[in-house]
């Protein structure tokens, strides 16, 4: 008898899992004796390493995980014509904020059921009001530099004055983008917090947010991309199909920003709890 890994050497015990013999060097002792294949504690720390990757293929494909989603997913491509009402609009993101919660919780092998509405209206409102908070700075930004524009030709004849309003003015829009970037940046973190929470402090909470996206710069730069590039490019696919397929691609891909926003949202759960 010798150990599986290193022929000639005495074997002090077998792994308790799948049975090798194992030499006092290749044996990980802890209560019983495990191989390094077996270890139940590097078996979670993969785990948990592959958790703390941005799986956006995930993102992609776990719709069809539900037998139901085509249901599910035109029920939303039918509410989504009819956001002007509000209260669509407002079903639609409490069920993209229940989808996240789902996906931070790993419950992704199935999408949400769109019964209870009156839940969905509730998260709707509180991501409505989330929102709002965070895009004060751009709606302040884009106030100013429309009075510039506006009025600043009209009151200002001064060559110097002109050049000069007309570089406010293209530093407002400039800065407004910025801004717009910047929210869209930070929005998987705040969402993310009302979805798992529950609370609108906890969201409106900066400093919670700003350290959530720094420790994960990275991450967060994956699911900007995914939102500005990916997410419309599923979205206005639906177009080439009939036309009236849009609004079902438009679904499917904010379904896809909700995954990659649940995702970030369980690293931040894991984190809290190693």
């Amino acid at each position: 008898m010798e150990c599986v890994n290193h022929p000639g050497a005495e074997p002090i015990g077998r792994c308790v899992v799948c049975g090798v013999l194992l030499c006092e060097a290749c044996a990980v002792e802890r209560d019983k004796i495990y191989c390094a294949a077996c270890d139940p504690y590097a078996t979670a720390r993969k785990d948990l390493a592959e958790k703390q990757r941005l799986d956006v293929l995930r993102g992609l494909e776990y719709v069809f995980d539900d037998p139901d989603w085509l249901k599910k997913i035109v029920v939303g491509g039918f509410l989504l014509l009819f956001t002007p009402l509000v209260i669509p609009y407002l079903l639609i993101l409490g069920y993209l904020v229940e989808t996240i919660r789902a996906v931070a919780e790993e419950r992704d092998f199935e999408l949400p059921r769109w019964r209870p509405l009156l839940s969905k209206l509730e998260f709707g409102a509180k991501l409505v009001a989330v929102r709002l908070v965070y895009l004060i700075p751009l709606f302040l930004v884009l106030g100013g530099t429309s009075v510039l524009g506006l009025f600043g030709g009209e009151t200002v004849r001064n060559q110097f004055f002109e050049g000069l309003l007309l570089a406010l003015f293209t530093f407002g829009w400039l800065l407004a983008f910025a801004l717009f970037i910047f929210v869209k940046f930070l929005r998987p973190s705040f969402e993310g917090l009302l979805a798992v929470s529950g609370s609108l402090e906890k969201s409106l909470g900066f400093r919670a947010v700003a350290r959530q996206v720094f420790r994960r710069k990275t991450e967060y730069l994956t699911a900007l991309a995914v939102s500005v590039i990916l997410v419309p490019v599923i979205g206005i696919s639906g177009f080439f199909f009939f036309f009236v397929g849009i609004i079902f691609t438009s679904f499917y891909a904010l379904l896809l920003s909700a995954h990659i926003t649940g995702q970030l949202a369980r690293m931040h759960e894991n984190n809290c709890r190693t």
